[in-house]
């Protein structure tokens, strides 16, 4: 095994690999993988993002701290990105973007798909609800057993706070995510009508329909117990499913064909549920992609899939097609 010092960024002729952990000993990468590496820049982006992001103005960052929100004391934290031409009082339509894991957070870091939603003239949340790692155990754990409950309360929340704030149009609210994003994007349409769009990625809302067959037998089990012993916490769990004649909210649902993690089925049934129900609805499936996308023209294609998916529901022109130079 290589030892490399944390947050370095290789290259090999066109190839990228990215490494930051928080091992202060540095991190391992696998020999078979890392041969004639060179050093290069943090600030340097790859071809693909470099080709969205020319010529985008930057949008201003801000820590999201909404005080007292919550009825039971807990506090949550996050970011509000604003467009770069952002004028204070005016309200913006605003996107509300769910990170997966659930175990995993926002940070202070550059985020690709942030400053592009804010250069096409949208506000965005990024929120770290209960679920979310760097509060504690115990705040990741709120969400143990009970997904889409807390942590609705505190992105909607982070919402409330947004609107009030005069920043957030709430009449022009959409909401997205990839994986635990896209779960908690399912649990939120099902559960709140404001929003008006909703990009869903490799999510899964009938959690009995992954037993057995996507990567979580063993999680499942530990969490949730078996479904012929706890059928209860099953359902509780499979809320956006079996309330999906809840949903109002325009959706596009988003899954690799090769998904083993979040497999495709469990997409396909929420993009059926909402056309039986007549919701407008789209799925769009990648070619041999796993859970994780990583072949640029679908990197590409997806973000542009976002912009006019939400550009044409939140009256938001979208910004110029993204295309291959």
């Amino acid at each position: 095994m290589l030892k490399v010092p944390v947050g370095s960024l290789f290259r090999r002729g066109e190839d990228w690999a990215v490494f930051v952990v928080n091992d202060a000993a540095g991190g391992e990468l696998g020999s078979g993988h890392v041969t004639s590496l060179v050093p290069v820049k943090l600030g340097q982006r790859n071809d693909t993002e470099g080709e969205i992001l020319e010529g985008l103005s930057e949008g201003q960052t801000l820590v999201l701290h909404p005080p007292d929100t919550l009825k039971d004391g807990t506090r949550i934290n996050g970011f509000i990105v604003k467009p770069p031409d952002y004028m204070p009082g005016r309200r913006y339509p605003t996107l509300l973007w769910l990170h997966g894991g659930p175990v995993s957070q926002y940070a202070n870091s550059f985020t690709t798909a942030w400053q592009i939603f804010a250069s096409s003239g949208y506000v965005v949340l990024g929120v770290n609800p209960r679920g979310s790692s760097g509060r504690g155990e115990s705040f990741a754990t709120a969400i143990y057993a009970d997904w889409g409950n807390k942590d609705t309360e505190d992105v909607l929340a982070a919402v409330d706070y947004a609107v009030k704030q005069g920043v957030a149009d709430p009449d022009r609210l959409g909401v997205g995510g990839w994986s635990y994003g896209g779960i908690l994007t399912n649990f939120v349409i099902s559960k709140d009508t404001r929003f008006k769009s909703a990009t869903s990625g490799a999510s899964i809302s009938n959690v009995l329909a992954g037993y057995g067959t996507d990567m979580y037998v063993r999680e499942y089990e530990q969490e949730l117990g078996t479904p012929w012993k706890n059928l209860d916490v099953w359902l509780h769990n499979s809320y956006p499913f079996l309330h999906a004649d809840r949903i109002k909210t325009p959706t596009l649902f988003q899954c690799g064909s090769a998904d083993f993690n979040v497999p495709l089925p469990n997409s396909e049934q929420m993009y059926q549920a909402l056309r039986s129900l007549g919701v407008e609805t789209q799925l769009v499936i990648y070619p041999d992609q796993y859970h994780g996308l990583t072949k640029p023209s679908y990197l590409r294609e997806r973000m542009q899939r976002y912009l006019d998916w939400h550009g044409k529901y939140l009256q938001q022109k979208p910004r110029a097609e993204i295309t291959a130079r």
